[in-house]
């Protein structure tokens, strides 16, 4: 649900979404697990070091036995104050459906986010026709996140079997190779980052500009999503 929302939210121009995984690695090296998002005294802070604006989180339920109940909240960080987006259920066959219908109310709680109709067209287009290739490529994710990288090129490869038009899985298992072909093993999502793009540390360039700016409001439209 988190990729399905960041990669959505990540079409519209108004909005610079913050990485996952950066957001993984500022929370390991700020020693928070990622309760520490959703904490009611830790977010604001997160969402400083972050730069961002907007903190998205949610909560799945499930009801019945096969009733999922989506709900959004999304935590302003200048001011802290937290809202709520109404319930949204169905039934887990549904969930692609479902996230969009999250989506456009998540969108509908952001201050000055105006769609145009092209834009609600293009974002009413699902990641891929093939519910199959969704599933695999999340299950890749999954495995990749827990440091299982043989299974995630795996799962990933299947993926693009299914359907091979779906580029995330593609730039996905290419991040995973180069992981995998790097002389030493990355212990940490720092690491991880570093190998594949960076070459220093997010919190290295944050934490001094929280320091130095605290009183500052961070960029308008920065955004981080976390379920």
């Amino acid at each position: 649900l988190t990729v399905m929302l960041i990669t959505d939210l990540a079409k519209l121009p108004e909005l610079q979404v913050v990485e996952r995984a950066k957001l993984q690695a500022l929370l390991e090296e700020a020693g928070l697990g990622t309760s520490g998002l959703v904490s009611a005294d830790t977010a604001p802070r997160i969402g400083r070091l972050l730069g961002a604006r907007v903190l998205v989180s949610g909560d799945i339920n499930q009801g019945g036995a096969t009733e999922l109940n989506l709900k959004g909240k999304t935590l302003e960080v200048p001011t802290s104050n937290l809202s709520e987006t109404s319930d949204i259920q169905g039934d887990i066959e549904q969930l692609f459906q479902l996230e969009k219908d999250l989506l456009f109310e998540i969108i509908k709680s952001l201050d000055n986010i105006k769609l145009t109709a092209e834009q609600e067209t293009e974002l009413k287009k699902p990641l891929s026709t093939s519910t199959e290739a969704l599933f695999y490529y999340f299950r890749g994710i999954d495995l990749s996140d827990q440091r299982d990288y043989n299974q995630a090129e795996k799962f990933f490869k299947k993926a693009l079997k299914a359907d091979p038009r779906l580029s995330l899985a593609t730039s996905s298992l290419q991040e995973v190779k180069v992981i995998k072909q790097a002389p030493n093993k990355a212990q940490t999502t720092r690491e991880i980052l570093e190998t594949v793009k960076e070459s220093t540390s997010l919190t290295d360039q944050v934490v001094a500009e929280e320091q130095t700016n605290a009183s500052e409001a961070p960029k308008s439209g920065h955004i981080n999503v976390q379920w």
